[in-house]
């Protein structure tokens, strides 16, 4: 059985991030040839399918669309780049929003200082941006029925055979 990543590829991050002049942790989500910053808990996906959540960066909505569509796998990469995870068997399920006020991480900002101590006092804030919201699903049998008719047809026509006499 194939997993139900399709079309993308997801790498772990490795270190630090800077984004945005902050620091935040973020592994990558790699659709077709573009790579994407996947937030926190961005990787929701299930049995029968589920979400990705990233950051757009500069891909315009229908950039992004397109490449969402055009994906078939979804590869989650360790450290060293190597695939851990593979899911061939999701589609897109025709739903993509774009959310300009998600929790994308978190930061610590120094607020003060202690006056006896003159060690820094921080609190832990939100960092907002961008993100597209993709979601997935595992195809019924009419697709995959017809995906097979199709590929059936090219063979045939590849190597000269008539169906309508088989």
């Amino acid at each position: 059985m194939t997993s139900p990543l399709t079309g993308l590829i997801l790498l772990p991050a490795s270190g630090m991030i800077r984004q945005a002049e902050r620091n935040l942790i973020m592994e990558k989500i790699k659709i077709n040839e573009k790579l994407y910053d996947l937030v926190v808990n961005g990787l929701q996906l299930r049995d029968q399918g589920g979400k990705v959540i990233f950051q757009p960066v500069a891909a315009t909505f229908a950039e992004v669309e397109a490449d969402v569509k055009a994906a078939k796998a979804i590869t989650v990469l360790d450290d060293a780049g190597e695939p851990i995870l593979t899911r061939s068997d999701l589609v897109y399920a025709g739903r993509l929003t774009k959310d300009d006020n998600y929790v994308v991480g978190t930061e610590q900002v120094q607020t003060g200082t202690d006056p006896e101590s003159r060690d820094p006092i921080t609190e832990t804030r939100d960092v907002i941006g961008t993100v597209m919201i993709a979601e997935f699903r595992v195809p019924d049998l009419r697709e995959e029925l017809a995906a097979t008719k199709a590929q059936l047809a090219y063979v045939a026509m590849m190597g000269g055979i008539d169906l309508e006499e088989v």
